[in-house]
């Protein structure tokens, strides 16, 4: 007896407990335009107009991304109405849209409507449709709306989210827009992507180098795993300086990881190897405030498909914390014995007079004891400059 799986349509209703987090959801509809664009990117470029992605509330209830990539064809929309359709290798070499779920799990996941409005370049017409979790479940049939009012040479994707099923809050919105300029930092840096927040662009996320004399403490890194490659950089994060967020610190330490040019790990929560930063999730030492880096792996590494994590397989991750102990030892030797990063408050002092003033008042056993007390246990860098400009201001 042989029987067959049937996969229903209500499975969409789960895409709502997948483990995402709104960047990640967004990330998925950028990915697609990302992948449009760099897939015909020479046909694209050549109408003297960047390649633009862009984000946005509107009324609190409705997502909306419009990007100026390839657009869709009536061919297109045919696979991507087809869950998990195993996509074709692109000849670019990059694939960031990989596993033919990302408008459906991203998209359910923010919502039980994607209203999808597109045009292809080049094509004469465009195409307007929605994908309802309820009528789909219903065996409802999609309905395709044609225009023909367009510029042959336009070419766009808009999709609108509806219907939400999770509130997001002021801060999960900043907080996706420090992400999506972290994980796309290199397009944004490097000019290849636009992305706005409604009509802001996204700056990209910046963590600088130490320099000494000239010299950067960065030291570049290319090795393999069996039979697959991994490059990218280690180095030294520059002194904090109060007032910037490119510098020394817990929150800035850790290595960003690359796949197909765009970010996979990456603020907030980059990778810390235990061989590199000791336990999981590393502590606060000097080590956890002040190595950072970058890994850039090739495609023959896998990833989750919520593309938050690389999928090592057998004993990969072993042998790349071996390699990543031996190739970051002297920056872990410069950082606990290079005395590169000086403590201390670098605002100006107080007057004598005021110093004069101050001194009888807090110079006493008592306060003394709760100043230096209060400053012994802290070991971080940007936490010790802030707790000594404290002081200061308060005296």
């Amino acid at each position: 007896m042989e029987k067959k799986l049937h996969v229903g349509s209500s499975v969409l209703y789960r895409y709502k407990d997948l483990n995402y987090r709104l960047w990640y959801a967004i990330a998925e509809l950028v990915d697609n335009a990302s992948q449009s664009y760099i897939e015909n990117k020479k046909v694209l470029d050549s109408r003297n107009e960047a390649f633009e992605v862009k984000i946005g509330f509107e009324n609190g209830e409705e997502l909306v991304i419009h990007d100026n990539a390839y657009g869709m064809d009536e061919k297109d929309i045919d696979g991507l109405l087809e869950l998990g359709k195993t996509k074709e290798k692109s000849s670019s070499g990059v694939q960031r849209s990989e596993f033919g779920m990302g408008l459906k799990t991203g998209g359910f996941w923010l919502g039980s409507k994607i209203e999808v409005h597109t045009k292809k370049h080049n094509s004469p017409k465009g195409f307007h449709f929605i994908l309802d979790i309820d009528a789909i479940a219903s065996g409802k049939p999609i309905v395709f709306n044609e225009n023909t009012q367009h510029n042959s040479g336009v070419s766009f994707t808009n999709i609108k989210i509806t219907g939400h099923h999770k509130t997001f809050s002021s801060y999960d919105i900043s907080q996706t827009k420090k992400v999506l300029s972290s994980i796309y930092n290199k397009d944004i840096e490097e000019g290849k992507m636009i992305i706005k927040w409604k009509n802001t662009p996204l700056e990209p996320y910046k963590r600088s180098v130490y320099e000494i004399d000239g010299r950067k403490l960065k030291w570049d890194l290319d090795f393999d795993i069996n039979g697959k490659r991994v490059t990218g950089f280690v180095a030294l994060l520059k002194q904090y300086e109060p007032g910037r967020n490119d510098g020394s610190g817990r929150v800035n330490a850790g290595f960003s990881v690359g796949r197909n040019g765009r970010n996979v790990q990456c603020f907030p929560k980059w990778y810390k190897p235990t061989s590199v930063y000791g336990q999981d999730d590393g502590s606060n030492d000097r080590v956890n405030q002040r190595i950072f880096g970058h890994l850039e792996f090739d495609n023959q590494f896998g990833v989750s498909h919520t593309k938050d994590m690389l999928i090592f397989s057998g004993d990969e991750e072993e042998i790349l914390h071996k390699k990543l102990a031996s190739l970051c030892a002297e920056a872990k030797h410069m950082c606990d014995n290079g005395g590169l990063y000086s403590r201390g408050s670098k605002k100006k002092g107080l007057s004598k007079i005021s110093k004069d003033e101050t001194k009888s008042k807090l110079n006493t056993p008592e306060m003394e004891e709760i100043i230096s007390g209060g400053l012994e246990f802290l070991d971080d860098d940007e936490a010790t400059d802030d707790a000594n400009s404290y002081v200061n201001d308060i005296t």
